[in-house]
């Protein structure tokens, strides 16, 4: 009989024990009040209800209840990071069995603020100036409250500073929080020794052998016994990315075997394909459905000389274009080069062709800056309104250009402004007489951790002798488009002729205001303001402008983007969707 009763004693005894106080629930929620913010996330968190609590729609009770009596301390704790060390906390089950709520009710209390906040440097780089200023304006200030996110961040960046100037050894010698929670308060007490100043050592350069050394070094930005600089080494491989001719690129800080403060540094270097053919096959509301071949030789000669054919169909327009650059010594940037090319376009406003040749002389300015002096040979044959006519104009041309963006394919911070002037005389191979001058720039700026604001501006002025109708339509100004004023067509706005038609003007403003929001990092929408105005000089001005709402979808190669813009103030305002890809601003 005693045998008969184990039998069934001990499964239902390991039972109980496996899913012990098991019911029919099929769900638990957390639900947390008092607090909201950044307080709310650290209570969710330290509080979530595990994935196994609930399983084959059953609650293990026993693990349900042991939550509910850790959940006031783990709250209180979740509390202490932010400087809330006096938190009162309540949890209950509410609910039946098929649906139950863990209840938590925090309250913060008062929270603990700093009372004094020593911060010293010491060590040989305790006289450098940056790092004299870190400490004056050192981020926690008496009075603030208690952050211990906040605390290592400013203890993070003040050291990564120290790195940043050479002192590679820089460690804190003290770094405390006290915290006196009857008293409310907490003393914060840092001292960060620098050790000793770092500097670039001897320099190698692997893989590359197909390209003159002189080349490569070109892309360093840091010579043997310059002071070590993180900053540096990341620039010097963004140079060699952008360089576009290697598939890898190693930038290996030797520091273990650094001697005398002296950091060799190796350069690892795998070679690109020589030859490039690409295909493409896109849509742009500008140019409409389009295929695009891309032909490059990029290394001739095994000196570095670059061949690149670009040829491009679209609806609207259509182009051949082949480029010769020669790199020359010193700056990044520094180059010859020659190209030439036949573009074709036909939009409702004009249709034009041109075959042109043209060579540029390119100086490289500082580490993001370019100046460069040109000279073109074009032959144009347009109509626009009711004219038709062939131009010839040989155009010298200066431009001054600056970029920096904190990624060159999908920046979320950066600016870039352009200035550019040309012109032609008609007693130099040309029909006729104008200086044209153009501008403009773009800001890129975080909005807090998600959302982004885009500034963009540009103008343009055009000095002729004689007939306007006597200007080729590539040096008159027009309005409109996914880079102009959204809502509108390409370039289909600008000053009018007696009949009402469109012909361009010799005078161009207009910017542009866009706020953008990630949902992630591959997703986002973007609201927008345009306005422009293409006109003749001293006649009346007015400006179209549009707005509207936009998608991004963030890829490899720059964001997708699609907008769809309202026309504004106009009898008959209209809708038009916008369509592009890749980063320009």
């Amino acid at each position: 009989m005693k045998f008969f009763w184990g039998r069934i004693f001990v499964p239902v005894l390991l039972w109980t024990a496996l899913f012990p106080g098991s019911a029919v629930s099929a769900d638990v929620r957390l639900v947390v009040s008092g607090v909201k913010g950044a307080l709310r996330k650290n209570v969710e968190a330290a509080l979530q209800l595990p994935s196994g609590l609930v399983h084959d729609g059953r609650t293990n009770r026993r693990w349900l209840e042991r939550l509910l009596q850790k959940a006031p301390a783990d709250a209180r704790k979740a509390l202490e990071p932010l400087g809330y060390y006096h938190g009162q906390v309540k949890a209950e089950l509410v609910g039946g069995r098929e649906r139950e709520e863990l209840r938590v009710q925090v309250d913060p209390g008062e929270p603990i603020r700093l009372g004094r906040v020593r911060v010293t440097v010491t060590g040989p780089g305790a006289e450098r100036l940056p790092l004299r200023r870190m400490v004056a304006g050192f981020s926690l200030k008496s009075g603030d409250q208690l952050n211990h996110k906040a605390y290592e961040d400013a203890k993070l960046a003040l050291r990564v500073a120290a790195v940043d100037l050479g002192y590679l050894k820089a460690k804190y010698r003290r770094s405390r929080v006290e915290v006196d929670v009857e008293a409310y308060r907490a003393d914060v007490d840092l001292e960060l020794e620098t050790g000793p100043l770092f500097y670039f050592g001897e320099i190698s350069i692997e893989g590359g052998d197909s390209f003159p050394p002189d080349f490569l070094r070109r892309y360093l930005e840091f010579s043997a016994g310059d002071i070590f600089s993180n900053k540096q080494l990341s620039r010097t491989r963004i140079n060699f990315l952008k360089a576009d001719r290697f598939d890898d690129i190693q930038l290996v800080p030797e520091i273990e075997l650094a001697r005398r403060q002296l950091v060799p540094v190796r350069i690892r270097l795998k070679e690109g394909a020589r030859r490039r053919l690409r295909a493409g096959v896109g849509y742009g509301t500008n140019t409409g459905a389009r295929l695009t071949l891309n032909y490059q030789e990029l290394n001739l000669w095994q000196r570095a000389h670059r061949f690149e054919a670009d040829f491009s169909l679209a609806q609207k327009t259509q182009a051949l274009i082949t480029r010769y650059t020669i790199p020359l010594p010193g700056h990044k940037e520094n180059s010859w080069g020659i190209n030439a090319g036949l573009s074709k376009e036909d939009i409702d406003v004009y249709e034009t062709e041109i075959i042109h040749l043209e060579g540029e002389r390119v100086f490289g300015l500082g580490s993001d800056a370019v100046i460069s002096f040109s000279l073109r040979q074009q032959r144009e044959d347009y109509t626009i309104g009711r004219r038709s006519d062939i131009s010839t104009l040989l155009l010298p041309g200066i431009r001054y250009q600056r970029r920096h963006y904190d990624d060159p394919v999908n920046p979320n911070r950066g600016v870039q402004y352009r200035l550019e002037l040309t012109g032609s005389h008609d007693a130099l191979l040309s029909d006729s007489t104008l200086l044209r001058f153009t501008g403009g720039g773009a800001l890129m700026q975080p909005l807090g951790e998600d959302w982004t604001l885009l500034l963009r501006s540009y103008f343009g002025l055009l000095a002729h002798d004689g007939d306007f109708n006597d200007v080729p339509v590539s040096m008159r100004f027009f309005v409109g488009g996914d880079n102009g004023v959204r809502g509108y067509a390409y370039k289909s706005r600008g000053a009018t002729d007696e009949t009402g038609r469109v012909i361009g003007g010799d005078g161009l403003a207009g910017g542009s205001l866009e706020v953008e929001y990630a949902f992630s990092k591959r997703y986002g929408a973007a609201l927008f303001y345009d306005v422009g105005s293409a006109f003749m000089a001293f006649q009346q001005v007015r400006f179209i402008q549009g707005a509207g709402v936009g998608a991004r979808v963030y890829t490899p190669v720059g964001p997708i983007k699609i907008d769809l813009a309202r026309q504004l103030h106009e009898p008959n305002p209209g809708w038009r969707i916008h369509f592009s890809v890749g980063f320009d601003l």
